[in-house]
């Protein structure tokens, strides 16, 4: 499954140690035919990808999750009613090889999806060269 026709980036701001962004998803993505069929739901495996994307874009680094305190799912994001939702991360560098972070995705008075406690950790260069991060 390619994520990059899943969602697009519509804006995106990165600050010390912050990141918000705007995502529009794409309503026609294959995903969507089988999660679930006739009543389309953004799967929370591809919320928490998308955020690692997001994270990946702040810092140019490819990551990978290792844990994380706590994922809530509060809000279904039904791709026909919902094109777009705003995404705010917190995170910090403990270390050159790791992140932490934490933020939700949310649309007005909606959160859709809480993360907290996250650690990730970079991908050596050996096992990402020639595979871009998401632009």
């Amino acid at each position: 499954m390619d994520m990059n026709e899943l969602f697009h980036i519509d804006r995106f701001q990165v600050q010390e140690g912050e990141l918000s962004a705007s995502s529009s998803l794409n309503p026609m993505h294959e995903i969507f035919q089988g999660h679930f069929p006739g009543q389309p739901v953004l799967p929370g495996v591809c919320m928490v990808r998308i955020a690692q994307e997001l994270l990946e874009k702040a810092i140019q680094c490819p990551l990978e999750l290792l844990k994380a305190d706590q994922i809530k799912f509060l809000a279904v994001i039904d791709p026909r009613q919902t094109r777009s939702f705003e995404v705010k991360m917190n995170y910090s560098r403990p270390g050159e090889e790791s992140l932490k972070a934490g933020g939700f995705f949310f649309n007005g008075e909606t959160v859709y999806f809480k993360l907290q406690g996250a650690e990730f950790r970079t991908v050596p260069p050996h096992r990402w060269l020639g595979k871009g991060i998401n632009e």
